[in-house]
């Protein structure tokens, strides 16, 4: 094969053949297999050369990707294979990234679980992550969750999620706080024992939201004419929204004796 043409950019080298496709070359690669025009080349050397920009591309995106966050070790075989590397490649590329201690999944095991508990979760969302980040499971059995430092972490989320909560009645906060923290990643007791030990909102307080929610459904259903009907869609609102049902009458008998 004989190169009739070569256009060198900043990072590729793009070289065309008298009977052969173009093939494009990282820049130096290009300079240490240097070519010129009118250059004869064997087929099987252009298969080489290939091959050799394949693999130093794959090592180049490998490298990048470390430039934005970390990866564990099944993460950066998985991109990799998604890129269409061999097996033999991907093996070599993680010796080279272990070697220059870019890949370390029990360092990245150690800093994670620390920027998880400061976040507050829970063991069992520390764990999911670390399962599907491809942590391996000897590393994982190395994981010590006290159930103390567990209990202390769920209750300090505590005054967050009645604030976000807020403006619910008391019910209906405390299952949300309770759904909130089983999200996050804690045991059911630890959570059950921090709602037990929380201070929702008070009976006065949850009558106050009962009214302005009472008096919403109102003016949604405004346009209904039969008070059975509206009356039993605004029950089922406000029963929907957690309220208590006897709670739920005195606010209708109210309206009612007011009408």
């Amino acid at each position: 094969m004989k190169v009739i043409d070569i256009k060198v950019g900043k990072v590729k080298v793009t070289i065309s053949f008298d009977e052969h496709p173009d093939i494009v070359l990282p820049v130096d690669i290009f300079y240490e297999n240097y070519l010129v025009v009118e250059d004869e080349i064997s087929l099987d050397k252009i298969e080489q050369l290939t091959k050799i920009s394949s693999y130093a591309n794959l090592q180049r995106y490998a490298y990048n990707l470390f430039a934005r966050k970390a990866y564990t070790e099944a993460q950066i075989t998985e991109k990799l294979t998604i890129k269409g590397a061999t097996k033999a490649d991907i093996e070599k590329i993680i010796k080279r990234l272990r070697a220059s201690y870019l890949i370390d999944d029990r360092r990245y095991l150690t800093d994670y679980f620390h920027l998880a508990k400061e976040r507050g979760y829970g063991k069992h969302k520390i764990i999911k992550k670390l399962i599907e980040v491809g942590i391996p499971n000897y590393l994982l059995q190395q994981l010590k969750f006290d159930d103390v430092d567990e209990l202390q972490r769920a209750t300090s989320q505590l005054a967050k999620l009645l604030n976000k909560y807020r403006n619910v009645n008391s019910r209906k906060q405390k299952e949300k706080v309770y759904r909130a923290l089983i999200e996050s990643g804690y045991d059911h007791e630890i959570v059950a024992q921090v709602v037990e030990n929380a201070n929702f909102r008070s009976p006065e307080r949850d009558f106050v939201l009962l009214q302005q929610d009472y008096e919403k459904a109102l003016r949604h259903y405004v346009k209904l004419n039969d008070n059975y009907e509206k009356k039993a869609k605004i029950t089922r609102y406000l029963l929907q929204r957690g309220y208590n049902y006897n709670d739920i009458l005195k606010v209708l008998e109210a309206h009612n004796d007011n009408d």
